[in-house]
């Protein structure tokens, strides 16, 4: 019974820990994505990019078909628009 309350203890410090670190860092985005990220792995990459306009585009590779789709924000539609498509030209 003693290990149960042990075990009880230290899952309530480490919560206690964390959640007072989390308060104290805090999100230092703002709450907002930000642009010129990029995340890759074997059949897709997704990158991340400022806009002429402004706002933020998702841009999405196919590396097999070799297929893109550049895809932006709608405030007004609250979804994602498919601003362009195609074939990525160039080699590997």
């Amino acid at each position: 019974m003693k290990n149960y309350h042990k075990t009880i203890g230290l899952l309530t410090c480490s919560a206690a820990v964390l959640l007072t670190l989390n308060l104290l860092v805090g999100d230092r985005s703002g709450g907002v994505a930000r642009a010129n990220d990029s995340v890759s792995d074997q059949d897709f990459s997704l990158v991340t990019a400022r806009t002429p306009q402004g706002g933020d585009a998702l841009y999405v590779m196919e590396k097999r078909s070799g297929k893109m789709v550049v895809l932006t924000w709608d405030p007004s539609a609250k979804s994602m628009v498919v601003r362009a498509s195609g074939n990525m030209t160039g080699g590997r």
